[in-house]
């Protein structure tokens, strides 16, 4: 059931993360050159005993904040370089570290083996960074807002949903310290939501693949996005924010000599005034409200090991006017979000890493519009415990075991038809609990075979117990790596999901279907030379079981398709300006749900162009801005005529601009003010039709031009 959400929230910069009140801790910084005193990007530099480090930047140079002193070995790492381990005496003032790195004259390994994949974080071969994340016009200081950034990735409409290379928004699998989950966004709706969950500077890394991913990552179709939170903190701070329509507060600080470290944060958001301000106020009977608050607790019980609790509750309302041709009605919805995990992971061995994650997602959602009443209650319990293996230098070993139980509570009616609001015609009545369980275990190893060359092979099996269903998935990647910044990539494999528990109910669905069934073929490029990085890269996916909706009742695994198409990411960095563009063509027909027939999907964008640039006009005032084009969407030109047309395109343009001023020392204040769709363009996101399909009504885009500001506060 599509429901048109006005004007939620537009630009909401997180205030996280920009503390300067250091603590105990030591900064460690230095510079990395080749042989001719030229700097070095993309090293990796790290001490081995805590697994502390930092990639170093366009200008070669590194800091790593760590709270151990005394001689140690930091290890520099880079592709195409001989290795390097330095002994080094850690003191409470410390000299920069020049390292020179010899270029190796035989083999060029290692390389990373994973094809389709980004990553937002400092120790991963940085794509974007969490300070990328806050300072991009347009995409709202959000996490998922910023992976609809990269190739492969089309947007719906004016939400954070991810739909990855043809594939729907429920395909891609959303993680954090390993715990799935279940409802990652904000104001849900059917095309994901508006929001991530989670800010950006409460993770550490995010890791984002579009395709190809090993075995280590099941029940997916299309993607994975992979989040890390937070760690031990390296300095204690504080922060408050004000905007036009939030208030939040945060911290962090170390206890028991820095092996006790909490991180806090709370956000309350009220849009009255927003809407207030930049119009359509009159929209709504209850404007969007949400709170959440987070805690994380992480205790360094010795030297190799760590334990990490996690816990995070968000609670949002909204009431707001819904218009289809017949009649105009208020949609009514309030959600409650809880995750909670725990994290262990220990450095048995110098080459055995484990790492066991148990965590909990429970979602409550009560929505109401005309005919429809549905409350969902969702509970997914998960369990998992890795191994990372490094038996030497050429061979990496990777095995886990997983286990989740998902329980869902539905109560209400839904019209059979989505677009029969009113509840004319046939209407499907819940009242169920159903129960999921789903193991999985894998293995996979990756192993570098000299001269650049890397294969990385595993496979993996689930089992859903209620309906005694095996899935077998062997997954393949090789990459041959060239001239120190050229690479080759080409990755295939099988990949299984199982269908919500609620297709299983026996009234309105069928208890004995299979899971759903695609496999992927990528072919690439990646170009790395300093300070920028191009990928290029082909994909074919077929679909197989895809879910079909019987006209008499209940549904099948009748459903078919494919998708295929070109995606070019690019990234650099020129000093005064900096920024990425990424270009992404598709095609995509399905046979699943109501369509009959192989029909271009709801999500078939063919063009996607977006680019992203930011200018650091000096020290204290940055400006950025973004541009989106997309092609037009599908739709319907009549019942049984299912995406036969196609709508007109969409283009937004956003700009925003900060400034830092320090009232007094160990202060960090900034000030921020951004535009939504400067242009003003009204674009259709979507079509809503009578029950008879002879009418149809238009439904525009929620960012009208609105103007969005604030302040942060930090110390």
């Amino acid at each position: 059931m599509t429901v048109n959400k006005k004007q939620i929230l537009i630009v909401v910069f997180s205030i996280y993360g920009f503390g300067l009140f250091a603590g105990e801790a030591v900064l460690v910084t230095g510079r990395v050159t080749d042989p001719k005193g030229r700097p070095l990007e993309y090293v990796n530099v790290y001490f081995p005993d805590d697994l502390s480090g930092d990639v170093t930047d366009g200008e070669g140079n590194f800091q790593i904040k760590t709270r151990d002193t005394g001689r140690r070995t930091l290890m520099v790492t880079c592709i195409g370089y001989e290795n390097s381990n330095l002994s080094v005496n850690i003191g409470r003032e410390n000299p920069d570290l020049h390292i020179t790195l010899q270029q190796k004259t035989i083999e060029m390994q290692p390389v990373s083996v994973q094809a389709s994949s980004f990553s937002i974080a400092e120790d991963e071969g940085v794509t974007l960074n969490a300070l990328d994340v806050v300072t991009t016009a347009g995409a709202a200081a959000d996490v998922m807002r910023a992976v609809q950034t990269f190739s492969g990735v089309n947007t719906m409409d004016d939400g954070a949903g991810i739909f990855v290379r043809g594939g729907d928004v429920h395909e891609t699998k959303v993680l954090l310290d390993n715990g799935h989950l279940k409802h990652p966004y904000k104001y849900e709706s059917p095309t994901g939501g508006y929001f991530g969950t989670f800010s950006p500077f409460l993770l550490s890394g995010t890791f984002f693949s579009s395709g190809g991913f090993s075995a280590q990552y099941g029940n997916a179709l299309s993607g994975v996005l992979a989040m890390e939170s937070l760690d031990m903190p390296a300095k204690r701070e504080l922060s408050l924010g004000i905007g036009l329509a939030a208030l939040s507060a945060g911290g962090s600080f170390g206890l028991i000599d820095d092996r006790l470290g909490i991180h806090f944060s709370g956000n309350k958001s009220q849009t009255r005034q927003l809407f207030k301000l930049n119009g359509g106020l009159h929209e709504f009977s209850r404007p969007p409200v949400s709170d959440d608050i987070n805690l994380s607790v992480i205790y360094r019980y010795h030297r190799n090991g760590t334990i990490k609790a996690f816990a995070f509750l968000s609670v949002e309302q909204i009431g707001v006017e819904a218009i289809t041709p017949n009649f105009r009605d208020y949609y009514y919805g309030n959600e409650k979000n809880r995750f909670y995990f725990l994290k262990w992971r220990h450095m048995l061995t110098s080459s055995v890493l484990l790492t066991g994650t148990v965590s909990d997602n429970q979602f409550r959602n009560n929505q109401s519009l005309s005919a429809l009443e549905l409350k969902t209650d969702d509970r997914l319990h998960n369990s998992r415990l890795d191994a990372d293996i490094t038996v030497n230098s050429q061979i990496s070993l990777k095995t886990g075991l997983e286990h989740q139980r998902l329980k869902t509570d539905y109560h209400g009616t839904v019209p059979f038809d989505p677009n029969d609001i009113q509840g004319i015609g046939k209407m499907l009545h819940f009242d169920d609990a159903t129960n999921a369980d789903i193991s999985g275990a894998y293995a996979e190893a990756e192993v570098q075979l000299g001269k650049g060359f890397a294969v990385n092979y595993g496979q993996r099996i689930g089992y859903r117990h209620q309906s005694g269903a095996w899935t077998h998935d062997p997954r393949l990647s090789v990459v041959y790596g060239f001239q120190t910044d050229h690479a080759l990539r080409l990755a295939t494999g099988r990949y299984h999901q199982f269908p919500e528990t609620f297709y299983y109910d026996s009234d309105n669905g069928n208890p004995d279907l299979r899971p759903m069934q695609a496999f992927h073929y990528i072919a690439g490029w990646e170009w790395k030379p300093p300070a920028m990085m191009m990928r290029i890269e082909g994909y074919v996916k077929t679909y197989n079981d895809l879910l079909l909706q019987e006209y008499s009742g209940g549904y099948s695994n009748g459903g078919h398709g494919y998708a295929r198409g070109v995606d070019v990411f690019v990234k650099r960095n020129m000093g005064f300006i900096s920024g990425w563009s990424s270009y992404s063509f598709l095609q995509s027909k399905r046979k699943e749900f109501l369509y009959h027939q192989p029909v271009p999907t709801d999500y078939d964008i063919t063009h996607h162009f977006k680019i992203a640039a930011k200018f650091n006009i000096s020290p204290v005032f940055n400006l950025s801005t973004s541009y989106r084009f997309a092609s037009g969407r599908p739709f319907h030109s009549g019942f049984g005529r299912w995406n036969t047309q196609r709508g007109p395109a969409y283009e937004k343009l956003d700009i925003s601009a900060s400034y830092l001023l320090s009232f007094f020392t160990d202060n960090l204040t900034i000030f921020y003010i951004s535009v939504s769709n400067v242009l003003g363009n009204e674009n259709i996101t979507a079509y809503t039709y009578s029950p008879d399909y002879n009418e149809v009504y238009k439904r525009t885009s929620v960012y009208k031009r609105s103007v969005y500001f604030g302040l942060t506060f930090n110390f």
